[in-house]
């Protein structure tokens, strides 16, 4: 595995691309993540054309067991967010041509 892209890293990317500040760019990563944010919350799917889509999936409550201590206990019920990669996202990663 490779290193990490963070929030930062993101930033001083788009910064440079669209030639503006690190922190004027991390104002504008930090507004999609929390559009993105926004958007999960009231149970929308974020679309990313040719990236991929984030959604929230609703898991119910079950039964689950400490490892530990072998205890059986219930794991309430609970949002998760996933993510569908698109085809294009999958090919480039791939590198096979689209």
């Amino acid at each position: 595995m490779s290193e990490t892209i963070t929030r930062i890293h993101l930033a001083s990317s788009v910064g440079k691309q669209v030639d503006v500040s690190v922190a004027e760019s991390a104002k504008m990563v930090d507004a999609i993540f929390e559009e993105m944010s926004v958007g999960l919350k009231k149970d929308e799917v974020v679309k990313i054309p040719f990236f991929g889509s984030f959604y929230v999936r609703k898991k119910s409550q079950r039964m689950g067991r400490n490892p530990k201590t072998k205890v059986d206990a219930v794991i309430e019920p609970r949002n998760a967010v996933s993510f569908y990669a698109s085809n294009k996202l999958k090919a480039k990663i791939n590198n096979k041509k689209d």
